[in-house]
This record gives structure tokens, C-alpha cells and sequence, in this order.
């Protein structure tokens, strides 16, 4: 499993594809999409990494992209529990703002790959306490 969440190769081409098919999904992004003859042409999608990550997807496009076979290989290929598969769209939207920013998103997934350890328990603890303390110092 290590290997894996370390080869480059698999991540690149997975993430590909799930954004590809996750602007796809997204009404406001399908007219800005890249056009790209073939999605494994990495050159082509870094001529356009700037426009990709300035863009924002609609939250229900992740839901609805969760849902779908393919999606969720890809999500398992990068080794994403499938249990947290439904809940993608809550982790990523926070806010609850009704969207995503690219950016945010590759980011994301990123951290969720493999089997959570003790040490991100305790780094959420500690972050919550530290919100906990600014807040006693706010009153």
C-alpha cells in the first residue's frame, strides 16, 4: 500500500481523470474546460494547471460524481476508504458554501489516501483546542 500512495505515475493519472470527470459534472466549468486529445499527455493539462486551479466546482457535482462506478474506482485506486466516499462533499465544502475550489480539492484527496493515523487525531485535537482557547480569549 505504501508503494502505491508513493508512485507519482498513479496518482497523476488518477487525479487526472477524476477532475477531468468531475468538471464535467460541473455546469459553470464544462465550457472551460481543457481540450486535451489525450488525458494521459501530462504537458497538455500543465499548460492549463493555472486555469484549473483557479476554478470552483458546484458541491453537487461531487455528489453526484461519487456515485458513479468509475469515480469510485479511481477513489480506490488512490487508496480513499470508500466509506468516506459520501462524505467527500461535506469534507471538502466545510463552509458549506455550495462549492469546491480545485485547488482545495487535489489537496484534500491527498490527505486522505491510506489509513488514517493516530498523528491526524491528535493534530484535529490540537487544532480544536487552539480554536477553543481563541475563542475563551474573544469573551
Amino acid at each position: 500500500v505504501r508503494e502505491r500512495i508513493e508512485s507519482k505515475d498513479l496518482w497523476s493519472t488518477r487525479v487526472t481523470l477524476f477532475i477531468r470527470m468531475l468538471l464535467q459534472c460541473s455546469p459553470s466549468c464544462s465550457d472551460k474546460l481543457p481540450v486535451i486529445n489525450d488525458s494521459s499527455d501530462e504537458s497538455g493539462w500543465s499548460a492549463y494547471v493555472q486555469v484549473l486551479l483557479g476554478l470552483s466546482i458546484e458541491t453537487p457535482a461531487l455528489v453526484s460524481l461519487v456515485k458513479d462506478p468509475v469515480a469510485r474506482k479511481i477513489l480506490l485506486d488512490l487508496d480513499i476508504d470508500p466509506e468516506d466516499n459520501s462524505r467527500l462533499p461535506d469534507i471538502f465544502d466545510p463552509d458549506n458554501n455550495g462549492t469546491i475550489e480545485v485547488v482545495h480539492l487535489l489537496e484534500g484527496l491527498q490527505r486522505l489516501r491510506g489509513k488514517p493515523r493516530r498523528s491526524d487525531t491528535i493534530i484535529v485535537d490540537l487544532m480544536i483546542r487552539d480554536i477553543q482557547l481563541q475563542i475563551s480569549d474573544m469573551e
